[in-house]
């Protein structure tokens, strides 16, 4: 089956047609022809699962990782960073209607802070796209940088030597589960956590990663597929730090810290530029990475997290940096003094709830800065934000080499 590809999905699949009918195709441009093998439905709609490129585009370039197109982690490296850049000023022109700047990331490789490394007996590495049970093998990734390859070189030795038994995804059987990295790009700072089943003595683990500033060992002992478990011990610090723009923050295996430290300093000046007035209410406000920035520069700066783990280390990251926030645990649906200037959101991916937007609309709050991870839930909820209107917004590619982009937008009240 041949077919042409038309256009690019949102999603950074490339589009084409069979007898009328929309597929999608991972890793494609368009205007490029190619030969499909096999279609698979998911949530109705139709995706090729074996295909080959027979007539390149003259936008492809060589990508810079050995194993693009096989694991499920990037999407872009075909594209030239340029016209990634054009993609999400397209996608975010599309979905409101205006004309939206993307700022471009310091970085295209080596950004990432943070990777999660499937460790099992089907491979260790990242999963092929559209299978939840295949393992590409890697020896490392570009996008987070020379710390992946000798810290899965070391966990090999670790395998090797202490002969540990690796997790079977389909039988649950095995011992070591996830290998996550995680690292301060401005202070060099490396975190290894394992996560594995059961717990492993010590006495086994004490001389690998020792390149590490922080190792821990953390179970998940059930069926879940998650990368995180609760953390059983650590080795030296526990914490390791980044520093953005002259302020220091600590990161803890179970914490949520920005992917992009070196947008991340583009996105806190967007922040401090966009608030209005001296009180300002930062809600989902995780380890405080945006209430801490604001206090430092005078604002009178409360925050609200649901995740107990966050508001402990937003609290010492405040004490860090000699500021007081008020830091509160809880849910923001139910908060009910919003006596603020401005409100700052950043809630995860499918964005606000009924609840919170009826208390904003209800509000006398001025203005309301919304940072969002997904541009399609933003727009859905600025829809539903009746009282406010739309001012500014702005795109910030946190996620080079994939088609996702982070979004800030200022409102006003109308």
């Amino acid at each position: 089956m041949k077919l042409k590809i038309e256009k690019l999905a949102d999603n950074g699949f490339g589009v084409g047609f069979l007898n009328e009918k929309e597929i999608f195709i991972p890793y494609t441009l368009p205007g490029e022809e190619i030969f499909i093998e096999k279609i698979q439905k998911r949530k109705g709609k139709n995706f090729a699962l074996e295909f080959r490129v027979v007539s390149q585009s003259k936008k492809r370039v060589e990508p810079r990782c050995p194993y693009f197109e096989k694991c499920g982690g990037c999407l872009f490296q075909h594209l030239s960073y340029k016209d990634q850049i054009k993609f999400k000023r397209e996608k975010l022109k599309n979905l409101f209607q205006r004309k939206i700047k993307v700022l471009p990331s310091p970085k295209q490789f080596g950004y990432r802070g943070k990777i999660d490394i499937v460790v099992s007996s089907q491979g260790i590495g990242f999963r092929q796209r559209g299978f939840w049970n295949k393992v590409i093998e890697i020896d490392e990734c570009p996008l987070f940088g020379d710390n992946a390859k000798k810290s899965l070189s070391e966990l090999r030795k670790l395998i090797r030597e202490q002969k540990i038994s690796l997790y079977d995804l389909e039988s649950h059987k095995g011992l070591i589960r996830y290998l996550v990295l995680r690292e301060g790009k401005f202070t060099g700072q490396l975190m290894v956590n394992l996560v594995t089943k059961r717990e492993i003595e010590r006495e086994k683990l004490t001389k690998y990663f020792n390149f590490a500033q922080s190792f821990y060992l953390s179970l998940n002992p059930g069926l879940s597929d998650v990368s995180f478990g609760k953390p059983l011990y650590h080795f030296k610090d526990e914490f390791i730090q980044e520093k953005i723009l002259g302020i220091t923050y600590f990161i803890h295996p179970n914490t949520f810290f920005q992917s992009n430290s070196y947008q991340l300093k583009n996105l806190l000046k967007l922040i401090a530029k966009f608030v209005k007035g001296k009180k300002v209410l930062d809600l989902y406000c995780g380890v405080g990475t945006f209430a801490i920035f604001l206090a430092k520069k005078g604002y009178l700066v409360d925050a609200l997290e649901l995740s107990p783990s966050s508001v402990k280390m937003a609290k010492l990251n405040a004490m860090a940096n000699d500021v007081y926030v008020n830091f509160q645990e809880g849910r923001a649906e139910e908060i009910d003094n919003l006596n603020y200037d401005t409100v700052i959101v950043d809630p995860p991916r499918p964005g606000l709830g009924s609840k919170i937007i009826k208390k904003l609309n209800e509000s006398k709050i001025q203005r309301l800065i919304y940072v969002s991870c997904n541009p399609h839930s933003l727009a859905q909820n600025i829809s539903q934000l009746k009282n406010f209107s739309l001012k500014k917004i702005i795109g910030i590619d946190m996620f080079p080499q994939t088609p996702e982009v982070e979004t800030i937008a200022a409102l006003d009240r109308k």
